[in-house]
């Protein structure tokens, strides 16, 4: 189940305030929300990355890192896991084997902060526009 009230988010059980994230957070967040059922690889550069209880999860299915992006606005702690794009394809066969539903969401612009190499952390306002594709189901 998934609820939008203002800036309160609810994915399945988690509830998201967004207010607290950065504006690519947000943007991840609202992807996630069109998918709840679905492992959603989200592309960052050279890897696609899985955040919070997707992340969780991907780790113990592929046996990879599970790491973090830093902390929310609110200090909490934002759990992350990635494959590198190239050997996407073979962790994404592993994940439909074991059931999973894979949502990729891929970059398909850049903006003036990436081109001129100002990234989030320093400022840059927009996230990428992006576009989604499913993958494999249940």
């Amino acid at each position: 189940m998934t609820q939008n009230t203002s800036n309160i988010l609810q994915i399945n059980d988690q509830t998201y305030n967004l207010a607290d994230h950065t504006p690519m957070m947000v943007q991840y967040l609202e992807t996630k929300a069109q998918y709840p059922h679905a492992l959603l690889l989200y592309r960052m550069g050279d890897f696609y990355e899985l955040f919070f209880e997707d992340a969780k999860l991907a780790s113990q299915l592929l046996d990879i890192t599970l790491t973090r992006r830093g902390q929310d606005k609110a200090g909490k702690e934002i759990p992350m896991a990635g494959v590198p794009f190239h050997a996407a394809d073979s962790y994404m066969a592993r994940m439909i084997a074991k059931g999973q539903t894979v949502v990729i969401c891929e970059q398909v612009e850049e903006n003036d902060c990436v081109t001129k190499r100002h990234y989030e952390t320093r400022g840059c306002p927009h996230p990428h526009r992006r576009h989604h594709y499913r993958r494999g189901t249940y």
